[in-house]
């Protein structure tokens, strides 16, 4: 299912005049006056701001295609969370349009329409957990679907499976009673039981041990090379690098970079103006080729960039051996001319 963004804006000012003009109603209502004691503070603002507004997003337009894995990085503050809400209408625009399976989002029936289609996992969705049972917390979505109580389990099953954990086994544990990256695996197995076919992830990795943090971005790749369209949220480079079919960079609400890995981390320079970073091996080779060292303009992961480092070493090897054996051949035929001559 594809979803489109069209020229997105949205503007937090928008929200809160239309919270401030009911505050205000409330006040007369009350007899308080502006500026009352107990008044809410105003927000901080937001990027990209004019004359009249202060906006989150600013003209954000991009596709996401069906069974595509699309990487979403940008500084802290960028907009990424902002553009996350708007994947399944837990946000609508200000301006502009996101369209899912032919359906403007803005639309509340058509955004409500697609919430099992398009599952959104928010970061630290362990906090997000509240039943009893890990089997209770799962089967919580398809049961809002309208689906039998043994339909939700059925699913609820196939999703743990799905998660890699043992379903039989963890079915009945309060999830309270899990490692941290299995309480993650449980959230994202509440999403997966809505059977998506889009799944939005932020920060699926953060705060998690090597070991989990591995497993966890092993079962994305997974779920993708399986057929689902990813959108991921990521300050990592490298696991965007080597996970993404294309990369969207934020800067201050705005599109700054749409591109493939390999056009967007060949612009290191760029991305380190707006507080980003190339992969690691990615650096490396570009120091390596500012010292001399001819390696081609490709984007490289570690076990890449130590085949290309391997590769010319050899070569070089087999360069400065077969100099001194070309000595001794040319050596070799002078003595044979000499004694012909003779």
């Amino acid at each position: 299912m594809p979803i489109v963004f069209d020229q997105v804006s949205y503007s937090y000012d928008e929200k809160r005049e239309k919270t401030r003009k009911r505050g205000i109603v409330a006040r007369l209502r009350s007899g308080k006056r502006s500026g009352d004691q107990g008044e809410e503070p105003r927000e901080q603002p937001a990027w990209g701001s004019t004359a009249q507004q202060e906006w989150a997003l600013r003209n954000v337009s991009f596709t996401l295609g069906d069974g595509e894995f699309l990487g979403l990085c940008g500084h802290t503050g960028s907009g990424k969370s902002t553009l996350i809400q708007h994947m399944n209408g837990l946000l609508t625009p200000t301006e502009g349009r996101v369209i899912a399976n032919g359906a403007d989002l803005s639309d509340k029936k058509a955004a409500q329409r697609c919430r099992a289609d398009i599952g959104v996992v928010f970061q630290y969705p362990e906090h997000q957990l509240f039943a009893e049972t890990v089997l209770a917390d799962v089967s919580f979505g398809p049961r809002n679907l309208g689906l039998s109580e043994e339909e939700a389990t059925e699913r609820s099953f196939e999703a743990l499976r799905a998660v890699e954990l043992d379903a039989d086994a963890v079915a009945d544990k309060s999830p309270f009673e899990l490692s941290g990256g299995q309480q993650r695996r449980v959230a994202l197995a509440g999403v997966i039981a809505m059977r998506p076919s889009v799944l939005v992830l932020d920060e699926p990795a953060a705060g998690l041990d090597p070991q989990a943090r591995d497993e966890m971005l092993n079962l994305v790749a997974r779920l993708h090379r399986e057929g689902m369209a990813i959108l991921m949220a990521s300050h990592n480079m490298d696991d965007l690098a080597r996970l993404s079919d294309r990369i969207l960079v934020l800067n201050q609400g705005s599109v700054f970079m749409l591109g493939t890995p390999d056009e967007v981390f060949s612009r290191g320079d760029e991305l380190r103006s707006i507080g980003l970073d190339a992969p690691f091996a990615q650096n490396v080779a570009e120091a390596l080729r500012t010292r001399g060292v001819a390696l081609d303009r490709e984007l490289y992961d570690i076990e890449g960039l130590a085949a290309a480092l391997a590769k010319r070493y050899r070569a070089r090897c087999h360069g400065q051996a077969a100099e001194p054996q070309a000595q001794m051949r040319a050596a070799d035929e002078g003595r044979s001319d000499g004694a012909t001559h003779a």
